[in-house]
């Protein structure tokens, strides 16, 4: 009896799940910036969020439900890049007024400016493991901190970089990345350049089909993402030297020259999301396509704009719970409206299995918690989610890459109503649904 009933919620759920109006909407305005134009996003070790305005610096400490502007010592000019070190010292890069450092999580300001030239526009700001900082400009180069911004050295890349066959204005910058072991990478209209010594030289890499590169990513593997202006997305997995093209499930792929990708972001479970923008010009001046996400280092990706009012977003950022932040132009900062709770998955074998399958949860009924285990027979994006028996969406318990394996993972129910729920599993076309009760 209790397998018959079972069968028919799974089956009334299965309904209800396909007759569901559009999904909740992923995303939900922050209050507090309406109308700012936003060109750069920060998440600091505390949670709290940084954006870059066009008058200055505001912070929100409550994941966007208020915003403060923190002008302490900053003027208010715009912003277009921060960087944040392992001590929580914030660092801004501004349009004319050069860099300013923070050493209480953006409370107050200083002029960091020796050596440095204050009428730059300060496109990029990145730091690596040991602490140096590289400052990258708009048409004036890539500078170099190796004392945590007090004093600044010009690399000199028109002597460092060879020349290269372009009319447009030499070493014009648009973003600079490091990777864990401390290579510095940069894009210039001439193509890539990769340097293994703190850019005192410079190696000419594998090139791409692009030219004019406007955003870097490093994934915690070390692959490098490039977001092209007019051929979308590159990726390459050996430190540059050769590169492929990952648009699939982008507007335009694969033949549009048009998709200009503005902004990358990724978290700490690999999902990566990208903001486009499409038709009518390139990169900025091109119109918003909205964000995008790949759960598959790149290789697929599809859109993710419910609630985005605004396709036109320049900046993104991934919070320390996995919230996702973007920044627009003109209607401020937009988050990701689910958060999902760090969970725990163990792999219990590595061994490729002869199926997927989804185990029958244990204790069952329970209260609080619950254990599922499951068999992933392809690598791939894995989600795991509770849904009511009218088909809500009230938990997601897994939502990731996994490779081939069986998993086993656990589930804290504190908070739900007793009752029956369902789970369901999706993993390469693969779908199993089953019925749990939680009891209090």
């Amino acid at each position: 009896m209790k397998y018959a009933t079972a069968l028919l919620l799974i089956a009334s759920f299965s309904i209800a799940f396909a007759q569901a109006q559009a999904p909740a909407n992923f995303w939900e305005p922050t209050n507090g910036l309406e109308g700012a134009t936003v060109n750069a996003l920060a998440v600091h070790q505390t949670g709290a969020v940084f954006a870059g305005t066009l008058e200055g610096v505001f912070r929100s400490d409550d994941d966007g439900d208020t915003w403060t502007l923190v002008g302490n010592g900053l003027p208010q000019v715009p912003v277009f890049s921060f960087a944040v070190n392992t001590a929580g010292d914030v660092f801004v890069g501004t349009s004319g007024a050069g860099l300013f450092r923070s050493l209480d999580d953006g409370q107050t300001w200083t002029e960091v400016n020796t050596g440095f030239d204050d009428h730059a526009d300060v496109v990029a700001l990145v730091i690596n493991s040991e602490g140096d900082i590289f400052a990258g400009t708009h048409g004036m180069g890539l500078y170099h901190s190796i004392d945590n911004g007090q004093t600044w050295t010009d690399l000199d890349l028109d002597n460092r970089i060879p020349p290269y066959p372009t009319d447009e204005l030499p070493f014009i910058l648009t973003d600079v990345a490091v990777n864990t072991e401390g290579d510095v990478f940069l894009w210039v209209p001439g193509g890539p350049f990769r340097s293994e010594d703190k850019g005192e030289t410079w190696t000419a890499i594998g090139s791409q089909e692009g030219g004019y590169i406007h955003t870097l990513a490093i994934n915690t593997d070390g692959d490098v993402f490039a977001g092209d202006c007019g051929q979308g997305l590159f990726r390459s997995s050996d430190r540059g030297q050769t590169w492929v093209r990952t648009n699939e499930g982008l507007p335009g792929e694969p033949l549009d020259s048009d998709l200009n990708i503005i902004d990358l972001a990724l978290d700490v479970g690999g999902k990566m999301f990208a903001s486009i923008a499409t038709v009518g010009g390139r990169c900025l001046e091109a119109q918003g396509g909205g964000v995008y996400r790949s759960e598959d280092n790149g290789e697929t990706w599809h859109a993710v704009n419910t609630g985005l009012t605004n396709l036109s977003v320049r900046s993104l950022a991934v919070g320390t719970d996995g919230r996702v932040f973007a920044g627009t132009e003109g209607d401020g900062v937009f988050r990701s409206a689910e958060v999902a709770a760090p969970v725990a998955i163990e792999t219990l074998s590595s061994a490729v299995p002869q199926r997927f399958t989804l185990a029958q949860n244990y204790p069952n009924p329970f209260n609080p918690s619950t254990v599922f285990e499951f068999d992933v027979r392809q690598a791939g994006a894995v989600t795991l989610r509770i849904y009511t028996v009218l088909g809500e969406v009230v938990a997601t318990v897994v939502d990731e890459p996994l490779s081939a394996g069986r998993y086993q993972t656990q589930w804290d129910a504190t908070g739900l109503a007793s009752g029956v729920y369902l789970y369901r599993l999706e993993a390469r076309g693969f779908v199993a649904t089953r019925a749990l009760t939680v009891l209090r």
